[in-house]
């Protein structure tokens, strides 16, 4: 494997972690997901914007590559 399908590997994977926006997102309902699981509603934010920008920040880092 070569070091471009490496990069597409890593690039599809985090296109597949992508959950945000559309129906069907990770993200609909919050509160009451939230609030059925005992889940502090800014541990869920927090949680929520490390897995964005972590995606971001590996698609950023591919695309500079």
């Amino acid at each position: 494997m070569n070091d471009t399908d490496r990069l597409d590997n890593v690039l599809n994977g985090a296109l597949s972690a992508c959950v945000f926006a559309g129906m069907g997102s990770w993200n609909d309902e919050v509160a009451a997901i939230c609030e059925d699981k005992n889940i502090p509603q800014h541990q869920y934010t927090e949680v929520t914007n490390a897995l964005f920008s972590a995606i971001l920040n590996v698609i950023c880092g591919i695309c500079s590559s």
